[in-house]
C-alpha cells in the first residue's frame, strides 16, 4: 500500500523525499492541503481493510514535528 505525500514541502524536497520513501509514496500534491474530512474517509478506509490499531498506538506522521524547536 502507498500513499500521498502532501503538502508545501514537497515542492521543495519532493526529490529527496520520494528517495527516502521509495515504494511508501507513489505520487504528491504540493498545493493540497489536509482536510478533516479527508481524513476521516482515510481512517474510514484503513479500519475497513483491518488496518486499525488501538489509540495507545496511533501516531501521526509528520515532516516537520520540530519546527517550533530551536536548534542548540
Amino acid at each position: 500500500m502507498t500513499g500521498v505525500g502532501i503538502g508545501s514541502g514537497w515542492g521543495v524536497y519532493r526529490q529527496e523525499l520520494m528517495t527516502r520513501l521509495a515504494g511508501l509514496v507513489s505520487y504528491c500534491e504540493i498545493d493540497k492541503l489536509r482536510r478533516a474530512g479527508a481524513i476521516a474517509r482515510l481512517g474510514a478506509c484503513g479500519f475497513e481493510r483491518g488496518l486499525a490499531v488501538a489509540v495507545e498506538q496511533a501516531m501521526p506522521v509528520y515532516l516537520r514535528d520540530k519546527v517550533a524547536k530551536k536548534r542548540i
